[in-house]
């Protein structure tokens, strides 16, 4: 089952440490509870900071006020807290919109009601950070329910592959305009997965530097599976170790068809009048697999029109090679190499990795996946 169980903890706790450069300007946090709640012993309001400060604030006919530094870059939640409930406990049925909401550090006043029916009447950055995360609680308990009704374990699990999809969705939408504070920065964060290699590099250029600070370290970790890199800058660039530079004509090295164990080399199947798609693969690795079905679609539409299609396995179990290949129908050349060559040669350290050579071997397009295959064979192709 497919549950995108971060949400709840990347909605309430510190997604991103705050920026320690901060503005010079304030913040003024007023708000009001209802009357239910005014009316408990031993009620205070709480300011819970991501930087791991918390302020409280004692009630005075219903309201309270909170003032700072401000900072667009850090998040907190003004939480009440009664001798019942002392700290929140995060659990998706009991935060929103009960007793707690989630506001932003911002220079001037934010105003929020706090009760039975939680708002924010004032505040242009924290009216943005609350409402993107009302709507992907929403996808999220929407999907608890749907899910919760259902027997069938691939109907749930399509329940929540639905869901997921619809949160880069959302993000994208936020992350416009918001390109330089929190709110931004929560948007990169929640759709980071899903991004292609061209949209992280879009978006990436949009950020601030403040929110490409935030985000660096966690970014990072993606950059290699999508041939991608920070330079000196903290600017996104090709990946340029190997070679593979867009441009650059075939490094040769040695292959041996899996089906006979014949050796050849690279320069054999590539640089010989057609554009050929090579795809870089191994049988225990699952995104490889799930790329198949797309790969064997793009061999049937385009077999014989001046392009070839050769899987190149960087495992040497040979047996559980031939199974993989039968049993996703791999009906095109099918290669075996060393990983540590390809490595070596062509600065290739993850699978899969699909390149797009021109008729004389030239690189046209790198690192492609998913829906970006059909596009560069497309343009090349038409």
């Amino acid at each position: 089952m497919q549950r995108l169980s971060f949400l709840i903890v990347a909605l309430i706790s510190a997604i991103v440490v705050s920026c320690t450069d901060k503005q010079e300007e304030t913040y003024t946090i007023k708000g009001q509870v209802s009357d239910s709640l005014a009316s408990l012993d031993g009620v205070k309001v709480l300011l819970l900071k991501d930087s791991g400060g918390t302020d409280t604030a004692f009630l005075d006919n219903g309201k309270f006020v909170f003032t700072g530094m401000a900072d667009k870059m850090a998040q907190g939640a003004v939480f009440v807290s009664t001798p019942q409930n002392p700290m929140p406990d995060f659990e998706t049925e009991s935060i929103m919109p009960s007793f707690f909401v989630p506001v932003v550090l911002e220079e001037g006043e934010t105003e929020v009601f706090i009760g039975d029916n939680v708002s924010i009447k004032r505040g242009e950055l924290s009216s943005r950070f609350y409402a993107l995360q009302k709507e992907l609680l929403f996808e999220q308990i929407t999907a608890d329910g749907l899910a919760g009704a259902e027997s069938d374990p691939a109907k749930i699990e399509q329940i929540y592959k639905d869901m997921t999809e619809k949160i880069p969705v959302i993000c994208k939408k936020y992350y416009e305009g918001n390109a330089d504070n929190t709110v931004g920065a929560l948007a990169f964060h929640m759709m980071l997965q899903w991004l292609s290699a061209d949209e992280l590099k879009k978006y990436w250029d949009m950020a601030s530097d403040k929110v490409r600070m935030e985000l660096k370290d966690e970014v990072s970790l993606l950059l290699a599976e999508k041939g991608l890199e920070l330079d000196e800058n903290n600017q996104m660039v090709e990946k340029t170790s190997g070679n593979t530079a867009i441009g650059q004509k075939f490094t040769d090295f040695d292959v041996k068809t899996v089906e006979t164990q014949e050796i050849g080399r690279l320069s054999d199947y590539v640089g010989k009048g057609n554009y050929v798609l090579v795809d870089f693969w191994a049988f225990w690795c699952g995104p490889c697999i799930g790329e198949m079905p797309n790969l064997a679609n793009i061999y049937k539409k385009y077999k014989g029109k001046n392009f070839n299609l050769v899987s190149i396995s960087v495992d040497d179990s040979l047996e559980e090679t031939k199974a993989a290949i039968k049993n996703n129908n791999m009906a095109w050349t099918q290669l075996m190499s060393d990983a540590k060559a390809i490595d070596e040669d062509y600065g290739i350290s993850f699978i899969p990795y699909m390149i797009l050579f021109g008729p004389d071997g030239t690189i046209l397009e790198k690192n492609l996946r998913k829906d970006e295959i059909g596009k560069a064979l497309e343009k090349y192709l038409k």
